[in-house]
């Protein structure tokens, strides 16, 4: 299966208009950087491990003008590292369904804290700050957005690569 990245699809979530010979779906391996955030004195950590990913994204259209986005990405939690109270883990896919341009529900599909999680698990957490941004020249597409946990915020960024 070949699968082609086309620049106009990966800006068009602001609203811009897409190229009609676009793919109808986009996507592309890359990796996350990895993140831990501590929240303070009231002890709850949220983290990211560093590690491979994937992207995938299908063509916005007027109808549907911020499609989901699916995330394949490393583990996600938060937790209290003081107690140990209060952890919640993700890992492999995740689906970002956007209510605004930015702004959505991340739906966890593996529910790493939960013995014998169903799939999907039925989990989700808000996130926010969503941002795309293709470089041409370098055939990347870096991806960040704020995961939005109970305690404690979490910066997501990744980068992805095309074949030039």
């Amino acid at each position: 299966m070949k699968f082609r990245l086309v620049s106009c699809l990966l800006g068009s979530v602001a609203g811009q208009a897409a190229a009609a010979s676009a793919p109808p779906t986009t996507q592309i391996m890359g990796t996350f950087a990895g993140v831990s955030v501590a929240n303070g004195d009231a002890g709850y950590v949220c983290a990211l491990e560093a590690g491979r990913g994937a992207f995938q994204r299908q063509q916005p259209t007027s109808a549907k003008p911020n499609p989901p986005v699916l995330l394949a990405m490393p583990r996600t939690a938060t937790y209290n590292a003081k107690t140990g109270a209060g952890y919640k883990a993700s890992d492999g896919v995740v689906v970002l369904a956007f209510t605004t341009a930015v702004t959505g529900a991340m739906r966890i599909d593996f529910d790493y804290s939960a013995p014998n999680s169903r799939l999907p698990s039925g989990e989700s957490v808000a996130f926010r700050a969503y941002k795309q941004v293709w470089d041409a020249a370098t055939s990347t597409l870096r991806v960040s957005f704020d995961i939005d946990f109970a305690h404690c915020t979490l910066p997501v960024n990744a980068m992805f690569r095309s074949a030039p």
